[in-house]
């Protein structure tokens, strides 16, 4: 295959993410990184086994891939550090309704690769087997449901999800569901600091963290009043729109 044509292919690593085994896809195509995640701050579970929807947050800039790719490499370390753990539990048995999902990579023949769960059914001499658990976007040849087949050493992560929803583990995907959120700061930051005087700034900031708090906290109504509070003093405030029309949403 031509050089030329390699750089039009697309690299997506789908990683779990906070709470209950969301994906988050991080598809770096010419230097840009979509992240599909279950938004900054929102707190929904799964049902019994199966991953929750996504939405789309964006890293447009080489130095923002980079510096994503540097901020998860140390959950990426924790996870394989702990996986030892949670495969002993596994082999000696997890409670009934539970799951364990390991994080891996998988590519096709045109070289994408796309990061996916697969829900593993046994694992035995260094080899995880088990069966695709998410919806295939990019690569081809694959499916959710297929039988898949890796070495422990590929993983990326690993979750163990319970019946009611919750989940341990997840390393990558419970430190991903904080970055959009710091990223927002940043910009209400370099918004806020052209637009109003310094005291302005630290009362619009506050509402606005207060707000995510309350987001976080599933307390939809004082998320909204907190995110009015910067509105009102920057009617042009993208980020705490933003924020407030997931409120709204909930």
């Amino acid at each position: 295959m031509r050089s030329e044509q390699r750089e039009k292919h697309v690299t997506c690593l789908l990683i779990g993410k906070k709470p209950l085994g969301s994906l988050l896809a991080v598809c770096l195509l010419l230097g840009f990184i979509i992240l599909s995640i279950a938004g900054c701050a929102a707190t929904q579970k799964s049902t019994s086994g199966s991953p929750p929807p996504d939405q789309v947050v964006s890293a447009r800039s080489p130095e923002e891939v980079k510096k994503l790719r540097e901020a998860v490499e140390p959950y990426v370390r924790k996870a394989r550090e702990t996986y030892p753990g949670a495969k002993k539990r596994f082999l000696k048995g997890l409670p009934q309704g539970h799951h364990f999902l390991v994080t891996v990579e998988i590519t096709d023949q045109e070289e994408k690769t796309e990061q996916v769960f697969v829900f593993v059914s046994s694992i035995e001499d260094g080899k995880i087997r088990g069966r695709i658990g998410s919806d295939i976007t990019l690569i081809s040849g694959y499916r959710r449901g297929d039988a898949y087949e890796t070495h422990e050493s590929q993983i990326r992560d690993w979750t163990i999800l319970r019946p009611d929803g919750s989940e341990e583990g997840n390393y990558v995907g419970k430190f991903l569901d904080t970055y959009p959120c710091r990223n927002q700061e940043e910009g209400l930051e370099a918004r806020a600091r052209t637009t109003m005087p310094s005291s302005e700034f630290k009362e619009a900031h506050a509402h606005f963290i207060q707000g995510n708090l309350y987001l976080e906290e599933r307390q939809y109504d004082q998320a909204i009043s907190e995110y009015a509070k910067p509105i009102k003093l920057d009617p042009e405030l993208a980020v705490a729109w933003y924020n407030l029309g997931i409120a709204c949403q909930r």
